[in-house]
This record gives C-alpha cells, structure tokens and sequence, in this order.
C-alpha cells in the first residue's frame, strides 16, 4: 500500500498541467519577442532620425560658417562693382552667388546653388598706395605713389609679381587685377606697376570698365590682395526622386562637384537687406544681383530624409521653410510668397528633418 501511494506521487505532469505550462510558455516568449520587436523598432527609428539630423546639422554648420565669412579677406573700401577678366570675359564679382536668382516662380521651387568668394590671403586688403602721373585706362601699367624717407624713395615692398590688386575708381568703381611684376623707382619719383587683367593676360583697365576715364583713375586707391587670391566654393543640392535620397555636392574654383553629405534634398535661402547702408535689417527677400551689396544675413533652410521607410510615419504634402513676406517688409517693394518642400512621390513613410540657421553676413567684398 505505501510503496503504491509512493510510485502515484512520482508520476509526471498530467495533459492539463503540461498544456497550462505551454500556454503560459508561449505567452512569455510572445512578450519577450514583441518587446525585443518593439525594441528595435524604437532602435531603428532613433538611428534613422539621428542620422538625418546629424547630416542636416553637419551641413548646416559649415554652410553657415561659409556665408558668415563671405568676402573675407577684403577690406570695405565701398567697392559696389568689382569687376574681374576670367576665361575670356569680363565678370562681375560677388562675395555671394544664389543660382537661381530672383523670386521664384513656384512656391516649391527646386533647391539653389551658393557660391562663395573668399581671399586665400591673411593680410588682404591693405592699401599700398594712390595711381598718379595721368595713368591711361588703356595702358598695360601704372604709376603708383612711391614711399618717402628723407630723400630716398621706395616702391611698396608688399606687392610682388603674381599678386592680385584691387584698385579703386570713384562711383564705386573696382577693378580685380594681376600684378606681373613687382614695382620699379621710374625717373618721376614714382613706382611703375605692369599688370594684367587676368591670370594668363587678357586686357587693360579699358577692357573691365570700358568707360572709366584717366581722370577716374588719377588718386585711385590700390589695395593688394595678396598671392594666391581667392577662393570660389559652391555648395548645390542634386534633387531626391523616390528611388534616390539627394546629396550636397561642394566644388572648389569651378572644379568638379563632390560628394559633401549625404540625405540633403533641398537648401533654400532667404536674405535679410538694409538698403540704407545701415547694419540692421530692415528688408527681406531672395537674392538678386543688384541688392548684393545691401545683404545683411541670411537664413539657410535645409532638408534632409532618410531612404528608410517607418509606416508609422506620414510626411505632409508640402514642408513650410519660409513664410511669406508682405510688400512693406521685402527688398522689391511687392509681396514675397511662402515657400515649401514638397517630398517625392513614394516616399510618404520617410522621417524628413527641416533645419534653419540665421547667420551675419561680413559681406566685406563690398
């Protein structure tokens, strides 16, 4: 009787208690294996969301730090229209270059280009002297004032052969120029400078400001520019399609475009102007040539996306970047529209970041 009672009491789980064990087996490994699902997906999400953001932000920086140094280098000598001889035509030279200029046409209108014009030179912009003795525009050089001790002259030792020159018209007049040669102590007490329009030759004087007269150029001022002179940066976005996430491309004096960032779809651009010659702004709007030398900030909008599609996520139809401005506050005298992003079709469950930076603008090229 007890050994009966003793081998009942060894006797395993029952069919019950074994399907019990399982359901209850099954519900925890179905809480564990959501949780690690969750998990991950949470995982995934942050990742997909800081790494957009991290391009947005990386890109947003450096273009920010571009534009704030726009022009630097170049001393404010009121240089409205600088005018430089390149690849066989005369330019007009910008600190700041948006390609596509005006107002645009569309309220999503496709992402601008930013060219920036900086000098190379640490001690640019320094004044070395005055044109005089009747210069002629047409003339492959010039006279400049000589420095004076006693009864010794000396040409201005700063500029040498190779040096850029910006020299200095009334009606704020400038011209971009090489000089081919140091100066040399001429027979009238002053320093003969033989120059060139370009870097390879190419004109006089008369050929960037075909209208400019010896007595313009008589007490022009002459500033060096240093060796070698400028550096040209272009920042541009090639579109996102649905198949294709865009990219910031960067290119340094015209050269080939490279690969900056990666995720960036569009970059718009909005300038703050005091067409008074006051350091405040007082008007807004987008870029155009003529109001160049009036820009006082600008406000950079930049979006960036990821290929990764969350199903969770919704992008709008069209993203706000800047509002719009009414005609009392824009630089053209008329109503300025809204402008927005606009995703691709196909990729409604892409997370899009929108970042904005307003910066100061040294626009010292002017």
């Amino acid at each position: 009787m007890l050994n009966r009672d003793q081998n009942s009491q060894e006797q395993g789980l029952t069919l019950i208690e074994l399907l019990v064990t399982l359901a209850i087996a099954s519900i925890i490994a179905l809480a564990v294996s959501e949780g690690f699902i969750f998990g991950e997906w949470n995982f995934l999400q942050d990742q997909t969301t800081d790494n957009i953001v991290n391009s947005d932000r990386y890109a947003l920086q450096v273009i920010s730090s571009y534009l704030t140094n726009a022009g630097y280098g170049f001393s404010d000598i009121g240089c409205q229209n600088l005018s430089a001889y390149e690849q066989g035509s005369v330019r007009a030279v910008s600190a700041i270059t948006v390609s596509p200029s005006g107002t645009p046409t569309s309220s999503t209108p496709p992402p601008v280009s930013l060219t920036i014009i900086r000098s190379r030179s640490d001690y640019a912009g320094i004044p070395v002297g005055q044109m005089v003795q009747g210069p002629q525009p047409a003339s492959a050089s010039f006279h400049i004032s000589a420095n004076t001790s006693g009864n010794q002259a000396t040409c201005p030792s700063m500029i040498q052969g190779g040096n850029t020159l910006i020299a200095a018209f009334p009606q704020n007049q400038c011209a971009l120029i090489t000089a081919t040669s140091a100066p040399v102590l001429n027979g009238q007490g002053s320093c003969t400078v033989p120059y060139s329009t370009g870097k390879n030759g190419g004109g006089t004087l008369s050929t960037l400001l075909p209208n400019l007269t010896s007595a313009e150029m008589e007490d022009a001022a002459v500033y060096v520019m240093g060796k070698p002179a400028l550096t040209t940066t272009t920042f541009s976005v090639t579109a996102r399609t649905a198949a294709q996430p865009g990219t910031l491309q960067i290119s340094t004096n015209s050269g080939q475009p490279s690969l900056f960032a990666h995720h960036i779809d569009d970059m718009q651009i909005l300038f703050g102007y005091n067409p008074s010659g006051g350091k405040t702004v007082t008007r807004y709007g987008y870029y155009a040539p003529q109001y160049a030398q009036d820009i006082r900030t600008a406000s950079i909008a930049l979006v960036a996306s990821s290929r990764i599609k969350i199903a969770s996520i919704v992008a709008p139809t069209k993203i706000p970047l800047f509002p719009a401005i009414p005609a009392d506050e824009s630089i053209t005298g008329h109503a300025l529209p809204a402008l927005y992003y606009r995703p691709p079709a196909g990729t409604t469950h892409q997370p899009i970041n929108v970042m904005r930076a307003t910066v100061p603008v040294m626009n010292q090229i002017w």
